[in-house]
């Protein structure tokens, strides 16, 4: 091998978290050595699983042959590894696992379809069968969807033999991933109407659900799992809500374009998926920037047309362009024979001038090593790791932070109320009275006070979370509505237009329906409320957990005035949008509404059923869009409250736990105890005054 990578350099993806996330854990281990106890396990579990249990989710999309399989193959320095030849229509979606927590390191899982997915586009037709019932008249169409559905499913049952049903919600198992392996699961192969022999090229490719393939960490210092997603733009869409749900747990994405059709109007898919993404971690990577014919010029054009397009798709959103070269990058693990010194040096010429990314992968070869950082590679692992780090990193911390802050203050409470107790009982067997005003005040803490009322204020503050929400969901749907009444009404006019051109002309002209305007704008409006509505969320728990902590002292604990509610995951959500990236019906090629439109006589009634038609499809987007919110902002929510409620309940337990306690006998045995907990305090009072800063930023 002429090049390394180093998991421990400052430079690989995800560095910065691990760094991070080593520090506190770090924090955890020194106070669990002044513990030496299991009492506080349940104390500690929390800032472990935040922090062992995490793993960043990228995705990559593209356009059809842009090299998006290759730039992966790439970016973990295994050329070829996923087959690149995948046809669009069956290809599934790839997970490759690095250093995924809890295993498995090595091997591969081929997740089949279940009876229920597979009947829906098997018997059904899938999307396309359900798109193609939304439009009026459409029976021709359905009828070509059948026989579609049919030739593919014959298709499935040739080559898998008595086995097909049997293999149906099954997984596939090995412990060796090979090229050759993930071919026969996630290619077409060359001649998709053709029979699938034995062990070959896309045998299993029609039921194959979703692949999983598993790594040791390798290059990245965090777990990190990278998905190659297929698209949206398969026949029957078999795979549109597979491929939604992947992105939609994603935490940062890569859009890979082509250098020489970077963004057009036949774009609509790319246009659509943008909806589902969180644009303030996306990185777009324009790849085959070698084969410009003049970089110097090329570039800064191509640039200025993707800037002009995402601020017209996206208003607002900045997001990093990175030009570059899967292929160099390839050439450049491969060896010096495949490197072509000129594509090398239009390269060079493409990052020339621009601030220098170092990468963890090095190589023996000078030439090998300036092909690597000419590719554009290090600066996409740059900002993938950039965007892991502020993003999910930020919220894993806070949250670890958060509950490690609250553990030590438990723990000193407790500690501090046994040192009161062993001093006192020291100064019981010196035969030593103390003075009234060095008496340690006992506590007063009433329990039945504090169960009664904690109940009360935490229901209160559940039905206040319940009630503004709904409130807020209620005006959510509605201002979605009003967005695309006004959207229909303008529609309306413009197609009113088209047909009256149509009629003067006395020609068949074709017309399609460019949603593309109301994903917009519906996607720009929960742009806008959805931080509302959380920031009022948020405001509303704070207000609320002040109050209870008052409660709280008020019923004889002090100490619940300093802990905190972990708020880190609420605060963290945006807005989900990936049903905004849907097809329906209306977004149909001019070919579907062919003839469609000559079976009414009267223009206002073909107006009138595309406009119930958008309504009609658009309806249950709106819904899901809404429930989404819900689940996300009510959910995480709840989720903080019963945390903190727990929280308190730990305190409680720790209080009238050691007021249980006997209290050593023996003077010698009491100074040791005292110089224990002592320790324990001291390290409490480290960790609290090293979080202190992060938790106050």
């Amino acid at each position: 091998m002429t090049f390394k990578t180093d998991a421990s350099s400052p430079f690989a993806i995800g560095a910065n978290l691990k760094t991070e996330s080593t520090g506190v854990l770090a924090l955890l281990e020194e106070l669990r050595k002044t513990t030496g106890a299991e009492q506080y396990t349940h104390l500690f579990k929390p800032v472990e699983n935040t922090l062992a249990e995490a793993i960043a989710s990228v995705s990559f999309i593209g356009q059809v042959k842009a090299g998006k399989t290759s730039l992966v193959n790439a970016l973990i320095a295994k050329p070829g590894f996923l087959p690149s030849d995948v046809n669009p229509w069956t290809a599934v979606v790839t997970k490759l696992f690095f250093g995924k927590p809890g295993g498995p390191h090595q091997g591969a899982h081929f997740s089949f379809f279940d009876d229920q997915q597979w009947d829906k586009f098997a018997n059904r037709g899938g999307r396309l069968g359900e798109l193609a019932s939304d439009i009026p008249e459409s029976d021709e169409k359905l009828d070509g969807i059948k026989r579609e559905v049919e030739q593919m499913r014959e298709r499935a049952k040739t080559q898998l033999g008595d086995k097909f049903e049997s293999l149906l919600g099954k997984t596939h198992r090995f412990t060796t991933a090979t090229t050759s392996v993930l071919a026969r699961y996630i290619c077409a192969g060359d001649d998709p109407e053709g029979l699938v022999k034995q062990n070959v090229q896309g045998r299993y490719a029609d039921i194959t659900r979703e692949a999983a393939v598993f790594f040791e960490p390798e290059k990245f210092a965090f777990p990190v799992a990278l998905v190659d997603t297929p698209g949206l733009n398969d026949p029957l869409m078999i795979r549109e809500e597979i491929t939604l749900q992947s992105l939609e747990h994603s935490q940062v994405f890569v859009l890979v374009l082509s250098a020489h059709q970077a963004f057009s109007s036949a774009d609509l898919y790319l246009v659509r998926i943008l909806n589902a993404l969180r644009l303030d971690r996306l990185v777009i990577f324009v790849n085959r920037a070698d084969e410009l014919t003049n970089p110097k010029t090329d570039v800064p054009a191509i640039r200025k047309h993707i800037t002009k397009f995402m601020a017209k798709e996206s208003p607002g959103a900045v997001v990093p362009i990175v030009f570059g070269s899967a292929s160099c990058a390839t050439n450049a693990i491969i060896g010096e024979a495949s490197l072509d010194p000129a594509r090398v040096v239009s390269m060079e010429e493409n990052v020339a001038g621009l601030p220098q990314v170092k990468s963890n992968t090095e190589f023996s070869s000078q030439q090998q090593q300036t092909a690597w950082d000419a590719s554009g590679l290090p600066v996409l692992e740059h900002e993938i790791s950039k965007m892991i780090f502020d993003g999910p990193g930020e919220a894993w911390l806070s949250s670890a932070r958060i509950d490690l802050d609250n553990a030590a203050k438990l723990i000193l409470v407790e500690t501090e109320e046994a040192l009161a107790g062993l001093k006192q009982q020291q100064e019981k067997l010196d035969n030593k009275k103390r003075r009234s005003g060095n008496k340690t005040p006992t506590r007063k803490f009433n329990a039945k006070q504090f169960g009664s009322e904690s109940e009360r204020l935490f229901s209160s503050l559940k039905l206040v979370l319940d009630r503004n929400m709904n409130t807020a969901w209620a005006d959510i749907r509605a201002g979605l509505q009003d967005i695309t009444e006004k959207f229909i009404a303008e529609h309306d006019k413009e197609f009113a237009a088209h047909l009256l051109r149509a009629k003067k002309s006395k020609k068949q002209m074709s017309w399609s329906c460019d949603t593309a305007p109301l994903r917009r704008d519906l996607n720009h409006f929960l742009g806008q409320e959805f931080p509302r509505i959380q920031a009022t969320v948020l405001k509303n728990i704070e207000y609320s957990v002040e109050k209870i902590s008052e409660s709280m002292v008020d019923a004889g604990l002090p100490a619940a005035q300093g802990l905190r509610i972990n708020t880190a995951e609420l605060a963290a959500q945006s807005v989900s949008t990936s049903a905004l990236s849907k097809v329906v019906a209306i977004d149909m090629d001019a070919s579907w509404w062919q003839g469609w439109m000559s079976k009414f006589r009267r223009s206002s009634k073909i107006r009138d059923n595309i406009g119930k038609m958008i309504r009609s499809q658009f309806l249950p987007i709106q819904n899901e869009l809404v429930d989404a919110m819900s689940k996300q902002l009510v959910g995480t929510s709840h989720k903080a409250v019963i945390s903190y409620q727990k929280t308190l309940n730990s305190l409680v337990e720790i209080i009238t736990t050691e007021a249980k306690q006997p209290a050593p006998s023996k003077m010698e045995d009491i100074t040791q105890k005292i110089e224990l907990l002592e320790t324990r305090a001291k390290a409490c009072k480290k960790v609290n005054a090293a979080l202190k800063k992060t938790l106050a930023a």
